[in-house]
């Protein structure tokens, strides 16, 4: 096979695998920046293509006729790493349209310069075809603004590769190598171009970014592949997550744990090295956390987390979908309710005692009849005066105002004196 053969099926080998990134992106990824992703992928493969096409090309307009196609590819691909840095790294600020229209200028008005190249020869100030081991190629001598491009499309790539950098070292561990391997597969073409501007050139007519996009094609694809890169974002730990006071276990569609944060640490005893493996071998011990879809359950006291002591757990479990509603992993939360759930089991005993007391009390007064204050008794025969001004007997009186009862008798001395006939004595 002949060494042209084997560069334009190593380009096409990277058009189709960019092709498919930009595809899966689309569909798949749950990442804020993958329309970004998405568009820095299609821009790929199109230079791909249009380097693959100038090579075939034999005559001078159809070699920079394509150039100018594979420009638009080239201006666009350090911007659209731009923004999916800032998307991984959630510098949102920078991501407004203002700013997204900032930084498309240069790009926009590289593309226009080399559209227009034979009026102003500011992108390429000559062409000539010569010989070489892939066949006619063609060689361009390059004007200002050709390098002032390349100026600004290197400084777009060390930014996102900064940017990128800044984003890894906030993530969590299991998650540095995906953006390490993004990072590389970004400065593989930059490495490339700067070993080709400085004019080594082993296969003349061939950049060396135009071939190192292969390399970056196959590392994003393993990375996908490998790690699940576009499966959930890796974001950074922000402030929110870490002082959460409930504790929260992120998985995967595929039930892999991605995610937990320090307060599930400190309530169920786990560790940051449960990341990454399944959630039913994590959970084993909580089964009501694995029998919870949706919604919110208790759980009854079992010991747990740093403390030997029994614990009561709430815990409420979601979905996590994308933007096509399509789920993409599950989210739970886990709370430690035993301080509360110990004071409710005081106030329920307390309000049992008291229930008991009240119930003591009214059936104590349900027998019971006070009469308070002065009552006004005659000294003589011992009735008494009413409300209405009128005289009642004594027992008569303490009957209608008590639930007491009279039974008559007859004590000793009464019945001497009134029964002296009868008393034994006589």
């Amino acid at each position: 096979m002949t060494v042209p053969y084997l560069v334009n099926v190593a380009l096409a080998v990277s058009a189709t695998l960019a092709m498919y990134l930009a595809w899966y992106s689309w569909r798949k990824s749950t990442i804020p920046g993958r329309l970004y992703f998405s568009w820095l992928m299609l821009a790929v493969a199109e230079y791909s293509l249009a380097v693959s096409m100038e090579l075939l090309s034999s005559s001078i307009p159809a070699k920079v006729f394509w150039s100018k196609i594979e420009f638009a590819g080239a201006a666009s691909v350090p911007t659209l790493w731009l923004l999916v840095a800032l998307s991984f790294g959630q510098h949102n600020r920078f991501l407004t349209l203002r700013w997204v229209l900032f930084v498309w200028i240069f790009p926009a008005i590289s593309f226009i310069l080399a559209l227009t190249n034979e009026w102003h020869r500011l992108i390429w100030t000559d062409v000539r075809i010569v010989t070489a081991p892939l066949g006619q190629v063609a060689v361009y001598e390059h004007g200002p603004a050709f390098w002032l491009s390349m100026a600004c499309c290197q400084l777009a790539v060390v930014l996102g590769f900064v940017t990128l950098i800044g984003a890894a070292f906030r993530s969590p561990r299991h998650q540095r190598m995906q953006l390490f391997i993004l990072g590389v597969a970004a400065l593989a073409p930059w490495c490339a171009n700067m070993i080709s501007l400085a004019g080594l050139h082993p296969l003349r007519g061939l950049e060396h970014a135009q071939f190192a996009f292969v390399l970056t094609g196959v590392l994003l694809a393993w990375s996908i592949l490998r790690y699940g890169m576009l499966q959930i974002m890796p974001l950074a730990y922000d402030v929110v997550f870490r002082s959460m006071s409930e504790g929260v276990i992120m998985a995967d569609a595929h039930g892999q744990i991605v995610e937990i944060n320090p307060a599930v640490e400190q309530i169920l005893g786990l560790r940051r090295d449960v990341i990454g493996k399944p959630v039913n071998t994590v959970l084993s011990k909580w089964l009501g956390l694995l029998q919870l879809k949706t919604g919110t359950i208790e759980l009854e006291p079992c010991p747990s987390g740093s403390s030997p002591e029994a614990q009561w757990l709430e815990a409420t479990s979601s979905a996590l979908t994308d933007t096509h509603g399509q789920i993409i992993g599950s989210l739970l939360l886990i709370r430690d309710i035993t301080e509360r759930k110990q004071t409710e089991q005081r106030l329920t005993e307390l309000r049992n005692a008291l229930a008991d007391r009240v119930r003591e009390l009214e059936e104590a007064s349900a027998h019971i009849k006070t009469l308070q204050g002065i009552v006004p008794i005659c000294m003589y025969c011992h009735k008494i005066r009413t409300d209405q001004e009128s005289w009642q007997q004594l027992e008569i009186y303490i009957q209608q105002h008590s639930d007491a009862q009279f039974s008559h008798g007859l004590c000793p001395e009464c019945a001497k004196k009134h029964f002296p006939k009868k008393n034994p004595a006589n």
